[in-house]
């Protein structure tokens, strides 16, 4: 018995590390993400052209993470392409197609597109993706810290951004749900249903301020096929940078909550006072014993995972 447990311990610690990877986006920002994921910055847009050169402006980068196939779909999306020549929509719609010249049943039809829809999801890899946000020009003075601190003004709240207290925050979370609660759905389009549930908005152990939420979701192809499924975001200003992670999950979600908390660890321990660039804290005048000692330090801090740590060791090294 105890050969067997030992057995099914070491698969599952397999399958944990084969499931997730820690992923560094430009070197700007790591995100913890399944195994197959990689990610691809928005730059080009037919369709959106001029907010990504408004958003570049503020020096805002949005960066789509997920399989192979989440990246081509946001692609194609953002480049106005037709996302109809997929391989995964024409197998869905060539199937569909093939039931519905079978049968005289709407109601047995949506049954039969909603098995295969998830089955599709699931064989393509569709059903987990996140958006990334980042701003990389100094929060400080800047455009969007100047629109922030009037935004608070207004209410009462004259506090420093780096000096609000807890009753500062609980007054902000109480404003921004008052009014998610007046207006809290949004319509996306005639299919796609955004509802926003109240949001927190509190420091986290590093005294760095964060706001995160949920989002339910709710989406209709005709009457009897529709689906619900959820989504959450989490911003936070880090070293003067803005970071924001939203990320929607399709099917198989009953871990979704881990999933999130899993993604934006890397943001969340990020320490104010620590830099992202970890090889930068190296000096480089230094000999190599030196460098380890210090590199050592950043890694017993908390600022480098494992990985990261063997990674500089070995550049050191070589």
């Amino acid at each position: 018995m105890k050969f067997l447990l030992s057995i099914l311990f070491i698969y599952l610690l397999l399958i944990g590390k084969g499931f997730s990877k820690i992923l560094n986006i430009d070197d700007l920002v790591y995100l913890e993400v399944p195994s197959n994921s990689n990610y691809k910055k928005i730059e080009n847009s037919s369709a959106f052209q001029e907010d990504l050169d408004f958003l570049d402006e503020l020096g805002i980068s949005i960066y789509v993470v997920g399989s192979k196939s989440v990246i081509n779909f946001f692609d194609k999306f953002f480049k106005g392409q037709d996302i109809n020549s997929e391989d995964w929509v024409l197998e869905l719609v060539s199937k569909i197609e093939k039931k519905a010249s079978k049968t005289k049943s709407r109601k047995a039809l949506a049954s039969y597109a909603k098995k295969e829809i998830k089955r599709t999801f699931l064989n393509y890899d569709l059903n987990l993706w996140t958006i990334l946000l980042v701003v990389d020009k100094p929060f400080q003075d800047s455009e969007i810290e100047t629109e922030i601190i009037k935004a608070l003004q207004e209410y009462g709240i004259l506090n420093n951004l780096n000096n609000l207290s807890s009753s500062d925050l609980k007054k902000i979370q109480n404003i921004i749900n008052k009014e998610i609660k007046k207006n809290s759905t949004f319509v996306a389009d005639q299919n796609i249903t955004y509802k926003f549930n109240p949001l927190r908005v509190s420091k986290d152990k590093f005294s760095d301020i964060f706001i995160s939420g949920k989002v339910s979701i709710s989406a209709s192809i005709w009457d009897e096929l529709k689906f619900s499924y959820s989504g959450k975001y989490y911003f936070t200003l880090k070293n003067s940078m803005i970071f924001g992670v939203y990320q929607e999950c399709v099917l198989k979600c009953s871990n979704f909550n881990e999933t999130f908390k899993k993604t934006i660890k890397p943001i969340s321990n990020i320490s104010s006072n620590k830099k992202l660039d970890y090889e930068k804290n190296l000096e480089p005048n230094d000999d190599f014993i030196n460098q380890l000692k210090q590199l050592k330090d950043l890694y017993k801090s908390g600022v480098l995972t494992k990985e990261e740590f063997e990674k500089a060791k070995k550049r050191i090294l070589n």
